[in-house]
């Protein structure tokens, strides 16, 4: 695999692209799976790796396990999904 360098004009153009979601639905899930093996950037996960997933699972509290605290503050998920935790002003 070669390596690609961008300047920083072609990475803006490349992050304002549009996606054509169109053509992307039109495809099989083989079709989407069989270009995810062709891109070494979008590597499905092995089985062997899927199993040291863990869960995030929140706590009584609403501090999710798995999360550390920020100094000595807690960070609590989102109830509405806006990505404020609770406290979070506007």
């Amino acid at each position: 695999m070669a390596k690609v360098t961008i300047t920083p004009d072609e990475a803006k153009k490349l992050a304002t692209k549009k996606f054509d979601w169109d053509k992307f639905d039109e495809l099989t899930p083989e079709e989407v799976h069989e270009a995810a093996l062709d891109d070494p950037d979008a590597q499905p996960l092995t089985e062997e790796q899927l199993k040291k997933f863990k869960p995030a699972v929140p706590r009584g509290n609403g501090v999710y396990a798995n999360e550390k605290k920020n100094n000595g503050s807690e960070q609590r998920p989102s109830k509405d999904n806006s990505g404020k935790g609770k406290g979070d002003e506007n």
